[in-house]
């Protein structure tokens, strides 16, 4: 566990309350680190077995820009050579991926998407897939940034974006 990784986990881990509102509480329990570390999971949710989200929150200007707020991306390469979240998803870990922006002030989530994983491995390949491979500010990752209109609809179980006067809307939900 480096720095990085835990400046990382911080910066999201201040969501998680907020987080778990949206994914319904009552069945949401925190990953152990051992899990986090190793098989993209932040979260788990239980409905008969448990289900393995794993947690991204971006920063508001993200949002404004509307290349930004339709894609979602992970990371794919970590210069110190561990294992990233793209090698995890694709080894089968991972069930869904909470892809969020933060609001304005950076307290609460603005919008977000949940993605199922199981749908993202199955077409990763396919040759409409839209992505780039992007290298992160600091030059230490890099990651892909893949369009989420070149996935089949599936991809994406749950919209929600948040309006000024109220918590969360959902804009979409598919079971």
């Amino acid at each position: 566990m480096g720095i990085d990784w835990q400046a990382r986990k911080q910066a999201v881990d201040r969501y998680t309350p907020e987080i778990k509102a949206y994914l319904a509480a009552a069945f949401i329990i925190e990953s152990p680190v051992r899990i986090d570390e190793n098989e993209a999971t932040d979260l788990m949710v239980f409905d008969v077995r448990p289900y393995r989200v794993g947690c991204r929150v971006r920063d508001f200007w993200y949002w404004k820009s509307e290349r930004f707020r339709n894609q979602f991306t992970v990371r794919s390469s970590l210069q110190s050579g561990s294992k990233t979240e793209l090698s995890k998803i694709l080894d089968g870990w991972g069930d869904f991926m909470f892809y969020a922006f933060a609001d304005q002030a950076s307290i609460h989530i603005h919008a977000a998407v949940l993605l199922d994983l199981r749908v993202f491995r199955a077409s990763v390949e396919l040759p409409q897939i839209q992505y780039t491979i992007e290298t992160n500010k600091d030059g230490k990752s890099s990651f892909h940034a893949y369009q989420i209109a070149s996935f089949p609809p599936e991809l994406v179980r749950s919209k929600w974006i948040r309006l000024p006067s109220q918590v969360n809307i959902p804009v979409e939900t598919h079971a």
